[in-house]
């Protein structure tokens, strides 16, 4: 059985499109865990029995030290990478979680930002292929050469409309062969 690390945001509960999606995993048998960047209540909270593994501050220190030791050349040369493309903060959680995604095939980031930005790290770390749902708005506010390189190195990007597939393929270069609409 397929297992996903899921990132999202959990910001007033889970978005209800995603909640949904992660319902019709579990019902076609996918397990996942989910990694959210935010992990505040709301309308939709996780389901009792769903795997969760929130950002705690306490862990960031360690959980980076811990890279830099298991991994040196992989994490300095990713700190530096982040550092050139201001995500240090997305580095940093992804430097402290991917440790925790062993046991998962793969990696899913809902929204092309910070969480793309985390899967990317977490790729480089790991090297668990990753896809990427992406929405309108990180079309156009983005840090745009580190969203570029993070779409080239997702094996999967699903575009929520046949538009944003467009834009995505002409103006970002994904080859046509990673796209696949996901209509919400």
């Amino acid at each position: 059985m397929t297992k996903v690390a899921y990132i999202l945001p959990i910001r007033n509960g889970i978005p209800p499109f995603i909640y949904d999606e992660l319902v019709e995993l579990e019902k076609a048998g996918v397990s996942f865990a989910l990694f959210p960047t935010y992990n505040l209540p709301g309308l939709r909270d996780p389901r009792p029995g769903w795997e969760i593994y929130p950002i705690r501050k306490s862990r960031l220190l360690a959980g980076n030290l811990a890279t830099l030791f298991e991994k040196p050349r992989a994490y300095l040369t990713s700190l530096a990478h982040a550092a050139r493309h201001r995500a240090l903060v997305p580095f940093a959680v992804a430097a402290t979680n991917w440790r925790l995604m062993r046991g998962c095939d793969r990696m899913h980031a809902h929204f092309g930002d910070s969480k793309l930005f985390i899967a990317y790290y977490c790729h480089r770390f790991s090297g668990l292929p990753y896809s990427v749902t992406i929405h309108a708005h990180e079309l156009w506010r983005n840090n745009m050469p580190l969203f570029r390189e993070a779409l080239g190195s997702a094996d999967r990007v699903w575009p929520i409309s046949d538009f944003n597939a467009r834009i995505l393929m002409n103006d970002f270069g994904v080859p046509a062969d990673k796209v696949t609409r996901n209509y919400l």
